[in-house]
This record gives C-alpha cells, structure tokens and sequence, in this order.
C-alpha cells in the first residue's frame, strides 16, 4: 500500500521557510522536526493562522508558523 505524502510549509515569522513532506498522521512536531527547528520555546506555534499544539496532525498544504511572543510596549 503506498504512503500519502503531505506538503506542509514551516516558518518562523522573520526567519526561515521550508517545506517539507511528511507521511500521513505527521504531527506539528514532526513538521518542525524535518524542518530542523528544533527550539519553540518562548514561541506560538500556529497552523493555518490557528493556535496550535505539538501533537496536532498536520495535513497537505497546511502551513505551520512559529511567532515569537513578543513582551513589552508603551505605557
């Protein structure tokens, strides 16, 4: 039986894009992982402009971000 393969782009706002494919059933983390980004911490991780978590399945043509938090501002 042959693997559906998925394209899912992988970015980090202002930084790196790639895209990547992964078997069916792949997770956020997978994505990340066959992007070779490996740290998130003090980032949002979204899919398709949504929040999301690390053990969310990722599909054909999803696009996954990582947005830095970003802290401060004017008083």
């Amino acid at each position: 039986m042959a693997t559906n393969m998925n394209f899912v782009k992988v970015a980090v706002l202002g930084g790196k894009v790639a895209e990547v494919s992964l078997e069916d059933g792949a997770t956020v983390a997978d994505a990340l992982k066959a992007a070779e980004l490996k740290e998130t911490d003090g980032m949002e991780i979204e899919v398709n402009k949504r929040p999301a978590d690390l053990e969310d399945e990722v599909y054909d043509r999803d696009i996954v971000v990582l947005v830095p938090n970003v802290e401060g501002g004017a008083n």
